[in-house]
C-alpha cells in the first residue's frame, strides 16, 4: 500500500472515465422544424388553456364568496 491508495485519487479517475463514456452514448437533441401552422395551433391552444384558467380564477372567487358569506352568518348566529 502506497501513499495513493489511501487517497482513492485513481478511484475517482475512473467513475469520471465511466460518466464521459455515458455522455457519448446520448444523441444531441435535433432542432425541431416548425411551420406557421403548427405555431398558430400553439398559440390557439395557450390562449384557450389561458382563458380556461381565467373561468377557474372567477369560479374559486364565488366559492369563496359564499363561503365568506356562510361564515359571517355562523359568526352573527353564534353572537346571539
Amino acid at each position: 500500500m502506497g501513499i495513493f491508495s489511501k487517497l482513492n485519487i485513481f478511484k475517482k479517475r475512473e467513475k469520471v472515465g465511466a460518466i464521459d463514456t455515458e455522455l457519448e452514448k446520448i444523441k444531441p437533441l435535433k432542432p425541431m422544424e416548425v411551420g406557421n401552422e403548427n405555431i398558430n395551433a400553439r398559440m390557439e391552444l395557450v390562449a384557450t388553456k389561458i382563458e380556461s384558467l381565467g373561468i377557474k380564477y372567477e369560479t374559486l372567487n364565488e366559492r369563496l364568496d359564499r363561503i365568506e358569506k356562510m361564515l359571517n352568518a355562523i359568526y352573527e348566529l353564534a353572537k346571539q
